[in-house]
């Protein structure tokens, strides 16, 4: 490692260690302080690795951008685990432990149950806290923009993977949603692990030379199939499409051939028809509640986690992801001009990051009144994306200059990360293990205490929010507040600032000060 190297890992570790310290409340500085630092960490790691590119240090500064934020929102100074959907994987894997069969936890909870099966074998082996075990495992997300990088080089050049692992290692939802104990956060790295597993065996096969990948991949396929659904609909059609598109010589040597365009309308028309196919038979919960939120949307209609409309720092902050993303997607496109030498991997590259890049619009124009988080898209198509991108800008034959069109790319790259890190809202971005707020996060020690309480004193049905705190994490008999309906000799949960539109009949019969439990005694 050479000074230049020494100096970049230097400041990305001062960088980090000013984000930590700032994020976790260990000094007194100004609110947007972790923001900066977390911008001001990738563009130093970004930059060092884009002019450093075929430097193994690469794989480090990665390492620093993608496990900081992690870091953050799982956070070690907050009690328990975090996001609404963890409490319910770890009642699963208490299940599994307690001596059910994966059958039946995948009967009870809908999951797959592999992520539940390596953790309870952890736990059993190393004989520590079923908690901490659960709380920390996501950081096996981290290994995501390795895999995305190293896909990269694969095919393209180190500055195109730079930009690629960058890209996957800045997305919001790779340290909102993986951060969670869920099956998706061991589906998605073992997904890219598979897509690289599979073009050095695409590559070993275009050159006739022998493949040794085989059996990794298998394995690969095998985790994702068994893990999460929408991850393992992505690895079969891009699979599929790459495949397909190489079948049927869609690249460059057969543009001259008038079905050429045919063929790659037959094979979009084709993916998509697949796509549905098996979206709706792997994932028919989340289709299902996707249709009978566009056939009866909420009153008023909500974008945000929490039911409430966004602010207008969201509204921009949404709006310039939108018009990044369309950038990138009009970048895809250009491979079909003449001036690109197109492979006829990439036509199926672009088929798939036309279908995934299209759910995303049609969930982002839907999203007032679908339950679905369109970034949660992102995750299966930005490396993609972002690859065959900056591989046009590289091979574009233009009468711009290659350096200019590169900086099209890190500028474009680079607005994608601040909009990512300037989404994360604050009470999850800094630690504050008093606070209950209805958004998404962790559960406050009195919070929990209120569901460990209700759980040994009463056997009455619980309506209030948070129903992973109340039904998964304190066992409780759980009715959502949607309704406003409150029935005879339930628990009524009430809490500061928060008020449901129904009444009740009796004294509080447990007040923690943060939150109180309250009998209703008729029907409101």
């Amino acid at each position: 490692m050479n000074v230049i190297e020494k100096s970049g890992v230097v400041i990305s570790s001062l960088l980090a260690a000013v984000t930590f310290l700032t994020a976790f409340t260990f000094t007194d500085v100004p609110e947007h302080t972790v923001y900066v630092a977390l911008i001001l960490l990738f563009v130093s790691g970004f930059s060092f690795s884009y002019v450093h590119s075929s430097s193994p240090v690469v794989y480090l500064q990665l390492f620093f951008v993608i496990s900081c934020p992690l870091l953050i929102v799982i956070d070690p100074v907050e009690i328990g685990l975090y996001g609404w959907d963890s409490n319910h994987s770890f009642v699963a894997t208490q299940q599994l432990l307690s001596g059910s069969s994966a059958w039946e936890v995948l009967q009870t909870h809908r999951d797959r149950p592999i992520l539940f099966i390596l953790v309870a074998i952890l736990y059993k082996v190393t004989e520590s806290p079923l908690i901490s075990i659960s709380k920390y495992i996501p950081i096996v997300t981290s290994l995501t923009p390795i895999f995305t990088y190293l896909i990269a080089r694969t095919f393209g050049t180190p500055k195109q993977a730079v930009g690629v692992g960058f890209a996957t290692a800045i997305l919001r939802m790779m340290f909102l949603f993986e951060s969670k104990y869920v099956p998706e956060a061991l589906a998605i790295p073992m997904l890219y692990m598979g897509v690289f597993m599979y073009f050095i065996q695409f590559r070993q096969w275009s050159e006739k030379k022998s493949s040794y990948t085989s059996n990794m991949l298998i394995l690969c396929v095998s985790v994702v199939a068994l893990t999460h659904s929408m991850a393992t609909v992505s690895i079969i059609l891009l699979f599929g499409l790459i495949a397909l598109s190489e079948r049927m010589k869609l690249g460059s040597k057969n543009k001259i051939n008038p079905s050429t365009n045919s063929r790659l309308l037959l094979v979009s028309v084709f993916a998509c028809v697949i796509f549905a196919v098996v979206f709706v038979f792997l994932d028919s919960r989340t289709f299902r509640v996707l249709v009978l939120s566009l056939l009866n949307p909420s009153p008023g209609g909500s974008v945000g986690s929490d039911g409430t409309a966004p602010d207008l720092l969201q509204l921009f902050i949404a709006n310039v992801q939108l018009l990044v993303i369309l950038a990138f997607s009009i970048l895809n496109g250009l491979v079909l001009l003449p001036g690109y030498d197109v492979k006829s991997w990439e036509i199926g590259v672009l088929v798939y990051n036309g279908i995934f890049i299209g759910l995303f619009g049609l969930q982002s124009v839907f999203g007032a009144i679908t339950p679905l988080d369109p970034t949660r898209t992102l995750i299966f198509s930005v490396p993609t994306l972002v690859l065959l991108a900056l591989r046009v800008l590289d091979g574009l034959k233009t009468n711009i200059s290659l350096p200019a069109r590169r900086q099209i790319g890190v500028f474009l790259i680079i607005i994608f990360a601040v909009v990512q890190v300037a989404a994360v809202p604050p009470h999850i971005m800094y630690s504050d293990p008093t606070d209950e707020s209805l958004k998404e996060g962790h559960r406050s020690s009195q919070e929990r205490d209120a569901a460990v309480w209700a759980n040994h004193y009463s056997d009455s049905l619980v309506v209030g929010e948070k129903k992973d705190l109340w039904k998964y994490f304190g066992g409780n008999k759980y009715s959502d507040p949607y309704f406003n309906v409150c029935p005879s000799k339930s628990l009524l949960v009430d809490r500061p600032g928060y008020k449901l539109d129904v009444s009740y009949n009796h004294g509080r019969i447990y007040d923690n000060g943060g939150l109180s439990l309250n009998y209703c005694l008729t029907n409101n």
